[in-house]
């Protein structure tokens, strides 16, 4: 069935290859102008749509380049607001989006910056701090107007952008040979114990695309914690998620709980009332509700203060085998600093 939707889809899918293709060629060529800032800008992004991991991706740079003074700029995706403003600490989902919130609370020493425009973003930020050792865009692989002196690709173990086809018929944003402007490619979501001959087979995969150097990460899991820090006292617990692919989170979580349900919903959906009353159903009875940051940003403001200690956060991050580790890091250095 999939193949036959595949083939009904093609015309259209010809279509979307042909306009990116052209839009590509035109940075290229320089038809289309790409601004040069002067400090080392970081380019974090996907060929496919969602679910690669790239918010733990920008708080793992932020946490292992340890760059300060940094701005970080964000489209804010999901968010009602429009233009360009900073994030503050203490800012709301609905208003700069759920991922540039939660990077501004877990990093309050960097700069969280929102905006359409990337290239406004950065101008902003660097008039309101002249000395910025560098900058991360968060998910702007295909976005070419600000030069990239680092451009990181994420791609998932489950879904690597090398078997999947442009939209509409899969769920690249563009050709498999944009991976081309990568300087490094992570394969994310990996499971544990990698033996040589599986690295091998995903980077000869991808290498077929790019010269760029493939490494490896995992995702960790923190244990669940509190607004008070405190961790469950119960093993049966109701799970939520409104995140792309979240079948990782919720493996890991029912190898420690008993998960009574799983309250599944798209990546960055806007909780309605009649979500929050379902949720409240478990919360009312004492269940307590497991969720990820990137939730708990957008679901807080709906629940009354005294209900704050019933949710539970599972913090997400990335970690790589200590040679892929060290590899990343010296590639990075050598490409921003030296």
């Amino acid at each position: 069935m999939m193949d036959i939707f595949r083939f009904l889809l093609w015309p259209l899918g010809l279509l979307y290859q042909g306009v990116m293709a052209l839009r590509n060629w035109a940075f290229k060529a320089g038809w289309l102008p790409q601004r040069h800032f002067p400090l080392p800008v970081i380019v974090v992004g996907n060929l496919n749509t969602g679910g690669t991991g790239k918010t733990p991706m920008v708080e793992w740079l932020l946490q292992e380049l340890k760059l300060h003074p940094v701005a970080v700029i964000s489209r804010g995706y999901g968010r009602r607001s429009k233009g360009t403003m900073p994030v503050p600490g203490d800012g709301e989902a609905a208003t700069y989006g759920d991922e540039p919130t939660q990077i501004a609370r877990n990093f309050p020493q960097a700069q969280v910056w929102v905006a359409e425009r990337r290239r406004e973003g950065l101008t902003r930020a660097l008039e309101k701090t002249p000395d910025l050792q560098a900058a991360i865009l968060d998910d702007a692989f295909q976005h070419r107007y600000v030069w990239g002196h680092f451009r990181l690709l994420l791609t998932t173990w489950q879904a690597p952008f090398y078997s999947d086809w442009p939209l509409p018929m899969g769920r690249l944003r563009e050709r498999r040979q944009g991976a081309a402007r990568a300087h490094a490619v992570v394969v994310t979501k990996c499971p544990p114990h990698l033996d040589a001959s599986q690295r091998a087979h995903y980077q000869t995969a991808i290498q077929r695309y790019t010269q760029a150097p493939v490494f490896f990460s995992q995702l960790s899991y923190q244990p669940p914690r509190n607004v008070k820090g405190q961790a469950p006292t119960q093993f049966l617990v109701a799970a939520l998620t409104g995140i792309a692919h979240p079948e990782p989170f919720l493996e890991h979580l029912e190898e420690h709980y008993t998960v009574l349900e799983h309250l599944a919903y798209p990546d960055h959906h806007r909780f309605t009332p009649a979500d929050v009353a379902r949720l409240q159903e478990h919360l009312y009875q004492g269940i307590p509700l497991v969720t990820t940051q990137k939730d708990y940003v957008r679901l807080l403001p709906h629940l009354p203060e005294e209900q704050h200690h019933m949710v539970y956060i599972i913090q997400v991050a990335h970690t790589f085998p200590s040679t892929d580790h060290a590899a990343l890091l010296a590639l990075l250095h050598s490409h921003l600093f030296e």
